[in-house]
């Protein structure tokens, strides 16, 4: 009962924000050894009426390393894995338009070797009137991998944030003109959420005007 009243309070703080279209929430930081994670990086236009195009890249810095190596690059409806250590790993789970405000990837079975830094890269373009605006906005991820994970608490508050996320991208659909929240919720929430809550919402329903 306590994580559906949070989840009620963090849906309604999201609704009161939802007139920007966009609302920019921190990536989850400790990952469990064996298991999936959702490395969440967005950034939002300051104005969201102006069109816009943008790629995303994502770099790796392992711990104890200097350099940083290119892992993952997507550019509209192109996704590339591009190292060997994250192959099949890597899924794309950010907006699927041209217009991208959310970067986020998932992991797949998570390892000890993806602790380290992860920077999230955002190459924009604004059509403003007079010319275009090249636009550059840079995220970094610390993470840390364990062998399992906290305690209730530290559970409840990640499904609260990731509820979150799953949010962003149905409003990110209604921006588009439909709203799509049960195929959202299915493909962004993951099981252990699925079987705590459900959501009775058509497939897909015009936005009433």
């Amino acid at each position: 009962m306590r994580l559906y009243f949070s989840l009620l309070v963090v849906f309604s703080l999201f609704v009161s924000q939802c007139h920007a279209g966009c609302s920019e929430v921190d990536s989850l930081t400790e990952a469990v050894a064996g298991e999936g994670f959702l490395l969440g990086c967005i950034s939002c236009k300051r104005r969201e009426e102006v069109p816009a195009r943008a790629t995303v890249d994502w770099h790796f810095k392992p711990l104890g390393e200097e350099e940083f190596r290119h892992i993952f690059h997507y550019d509209h409806p192109v996704a590339d894995i591009l190292h060997e250590d994250f192959s099949h790993r890597l899924v794309w789970r950010g907006t699927l338009n041209d217009d991208i405000q959310m970067g986020t990837v998932y992991v797949n079975n998570v390892t000890f070797n993806d602790t380290g830094t992860y920077r999230c890269t955002f190459h924009r373009t604004l059509f403003l009137p007079l010319s275009p605006e090249l636009v550059t906005v840079e995220k970094e991820v610390e993470l840390s991998v364990v062998t399992v994970g906290k305690e209730d608490g530290f559970k409840s508050f990640s499904k609260i944030l990731l509820f979150q996320a799953v949010l962003q991208k149905i409003f990110f659909s209604m921006h588009a003109g439909r709203i799509e929240e049960k195929l959202i919720w299915e493909k962004y929430a993951p099981a252990s959420l699925l079987s705590e809550a459900s959501l009775s919402v058509p497939v897909s329903q015009p936005i009433e005007s």
